[in-house]
């Protein structure tokens, strides 16, 4: 059996599992997909024309303490990618034994997606 027969099946077995038939795990997968972009495109079409450094973090007590360069606003997004990711492959994985752990897993990817999306809005208004 070749490398490509054998990722064929297991492709196939992995589209066919159960976790991709619940309706809200896909439900959650496609939102959270849909507002991580969103995040990536309002970065480049509000920043993409900033040369100068813009303010990175905001304390309540110092005000900006941190500032950059627009292009590691990149950051938020990438760190949200990668945890909808892990918790999107720990949620299939332990489906089957505790739905329960691998909804909040989903719902948790979700939160994560709207409070960097939050985080992104306030960084590019200061």
């Amino acid at each position: 059996m070749s490398w490509l027969s054998k990722l064929q099946q297991g492709l196939r077995r992995f589209r066919q599992s159960y976790f991709w038939h619940d309706h809200f795990a896909v439900w959650i997968f496609f939102s959270s997909l849909f507002s991580n972009l969103i995040i990536w495109i309002t970065i480049y079409l509000t920043q993409r024309r900033v040369i100068e450094f813009i303010p990175l973090h905001y304390n309540v007590y110092f005000g900006v303490d941190i500032i950059g360069y627009w292009q590691e606003l990149f950051k938020i997004p990438g760190i949200a990618l990668f945890f909808l990711v892990i918790n999107y492959i720990l949620a299939y994985i332990l489906f089957k034994k505790e739905k329960l752990v691998a909804y909040f897993l989903v719902a948790t990817t979700i939160l994560i997606q709207i409070l960097s999306l939050i985080i992104i809005i306030f960084i590019i208004n200061l």
